[in-house]
């Protein structure tokens, strides 16, 4: 296949991966959240007083948004897969 084609299996595996890419952000950035809400709660009442510090979990909108756009990417890899298979059983045929 010419190095642009689309209905490659690299191309699929280049949205796939890209798709776990942007379904990883949503972790990260609760985990970065939570560690952020802990080390500011931990600095502002100090190591003095045990028990007293807040830890705060929250999930977003962009944490949504990047896990349903994460998803729908790695479900148009599965299908650019199976397209790139698809191509390559007609163009045998041709």
């Amino acid at each position: 296949m010419g190095a642009g084609a689309v209905y490659a299996p690299v191309t699929a595996a280049r949205v796939r991966r890209l798709g776990w890419i942007v379904l990883a952000m949503a972790p990260v950035s609760m985990a970065s959240e939570l560690l952020g809400t802990a080390w500011v709660s931990f600095m502002s009442v100090g190591a003095r007083e045990v028990g007293t510090g807040r830890v705060s979990l929250s999930i977003e909108g962009p944490d949504v948004y990047a896990v349903v756009i994460g998803l729908i990417l790695l479900c148009f890899g599965h299908i650019l897969s199976e397209a790139a298979e698809v191509a390559a059983e007609n163009q045998s045929f041709v």
